[in-house]
């Protein structure tokens, strides 16, 4: 047997599911919503878990992953609430950002075995400080989210790329961005409505259109360049000076008192005013 499905899947009467010898891949839906499941020992020859594999396993206490496993789909362990922790295989290539969605248990963060990756942040943890280990180099795709109490990550100085949705939805309210980070990615602190002040410390780094979508209106992006104000705004997600197809009326519409004030606020930088 090659693939693990729902239909051939059992737990035996320890709660351990039974993954046949020469298993290469744990298909989508497998172990979803099975109550009777407590733990789980991956071996080496499963090279995929699928989307929802393991997820809302409310009673699954313990997993082993061992090294041979590549890919983790989208909400594999999503809603594991009674998981409190779990390593990860340095043989992980690809892993969907929500693979940990809701994954209320976690006590600890979630790292591969070497520590170069940070996988998963507790998003229950009540502290406001979380230094990132020296030794992380990549922090994956929605690792912090969710979580309404950090108030400041401290960032590696080893990293060179903040990934898409990192900090989606993340309570923080202050980061500095090391130098030796060369690019931001679109959605990267996406709904963080806490965050007032980012500081990125390297010259080159680029930001992407996007990076700070859904943010504070009182968002303070400090660079070592200065930026135009409509660049600020791409920043955010927001199309400076959209073009739109629409007819012009016919009456002197700059005279009006209304469109008279839209342009005063304009002028003083007000950005709603401007969108």
């Amino acid at each position: 047997m090659s693939r693990l499905s729902a239909k051939n899947a059992t737990v035996d009467i320890l709660g351990r599911a039974v993954i046949p010898k020469g298993t290469t891949e744990i298909a989508p839906w497998t172990f979803d919503r099975n109550k009777a499941l407590r733990s789980i020992s991956v071996p080496g020859t499963v090279k995929q878990i699928g989307d929802r594999a393991f997820a809302d396993c409310v009673n699954l206490k313990t997993v082993h992953l061992e090294e041979g496993l590549e890919t983790i789909g989208g909400n594999a362990f999503t809603g594991c609430s009674g998981l409190p922790e779990l390593t990860l295989p340095d043989s992980i290539r690809e892993m969907d950002g929500w693979a940990f969605y809701h994954f209320t248990g976690l006590q600890n963060p979630a790292y591969n075995r070497s520590k170069t990756i940070l996988y998963c942040y507790p998003c229950t943890a009540q502290e406001k400080v979380f230094k990132v280990p020296d030794s992380i180099l990549r922090i994956n795709p929605a690792a912090f989210i969710d979580n309404p109490h950090l108030e400041e990550v401290i960032l590696p100085k080893g990293m060179e790329i903040l990934e898409h949705r990192t900090f989606i939805d993340c309570g923080i309210q202050r980061i500095t961005i090391p130098e030796t980070v060369k690019r931001i990615e679109s959605g990267a602190f996406s709904g963080c409505q806490a965050l007032k002040d980012v500081y990125v410390l390297g010259e080159d780094t680029q930001i992407e259109m996007g990076a700070f979508p859904q943010s504070a209106k009182d968002l303070r992006i400090h660079l070592q360049k200065d930026l135009r104000f409509d660049e600020q705004l791409h920043l955010r997600g927001i199309t400076f000076l959209q073009q739109v197809r629409i007819e012009m009326p016919e009456e002197r519409h700059w005279e009006a008192t209304d469109f008279i004030k839209q342009a005063q606020c304009c002028t003083g930088g007000d950005a709603d005013a401007m969108w």
